[in-house]
């Protein structure tokens, strides 16, 4: 089977867990989805940290291959830290941290400060992935991670501007379909493109 069939089902078989994943999750609860997607353990924060951690792992190892394997070693580095800030709400008990502390619950005094390192850390993920779309390592990376910053930046968006309930959860949503994705780019990064694996033959 050629190279990027094979590389093809895979993603495939990857979109179908996550969306089945994700239908028979929410689907399962009803209306009560949002209650549920709030849940800091949640099955779908869950999914999103495996996903991350995931990616973090395709991402190490497409850069032991790599002819530059600095920024996908960033990407493993950023991809785990973001796993991890999932799964344990790191950012957002920096926030609440801030909140009761230096403002005294004042969170009108706090305004975007306690917003800001999540934006940071956005910010710092696109800087890594910027050579990847540069000269990507396989045709499907740039689309797949395009599609990664787009959502990321909806979900960032609606973290800092949208009501909590229920934006809030539609964000983790939207999160866990990023993550997927990057996890995708990942795994083509440490792919070979059909017309080379054809050349190495």
């Amino acid at each position: 089977m050629p190279p990027n069939r094979r590389l093809a089902l895979l993603l495939c078989a990857l979109a179908l867990f996550v969306f089945g994943f994700l239908v028979r999750t929410l689907g399962s609860v009803g209306p009560a989805w949002v209650t549920v997607v709030f849940d800091e353990r949640s099955p779908v924060a869950w999914l999103t940290s495996v996903l991350l951690a995931s990616a973090a792992v395709a991402a190490a190892s497409a850069a032991l291959h790599a002819a530059r394997p600095r920024p996908l070693s960033l990407v493993a580095v950023l991809a785990l830290a973001a796993g991890l800030d999932e799964w344990f709400m790191g950012h957002e008990r920096l926030k609440e941290a801030l909140l009761f502390g230096p403002f005294e619950g004042d969170i009108e005094a706090m305004g975007i400060l306690g917003d800001l390192p999540l934006a940071v850390a956005g910010l710092v993920m696109l800087a890594a992935l910027v050579p990847l779309f540069r000269e990507p390592p396989h045709p499907w990376v740039r689309p797949l991670l395009g599609a990664f910053v787009a959502l990321s930046a909806c979900a960032l968006t609606l973290d800092l501007f949208a009501p909590i309930d229920p934006w809030h959860a539609v964000e983790e949503v939207i999160e866990c379909v990023a993550a997927a994705l990057v996890f995708a780019g990942m795994l083509c990064s440490g792919a070979r493109p059909q017309v080379q694996a054809l050349a190495d033959t």
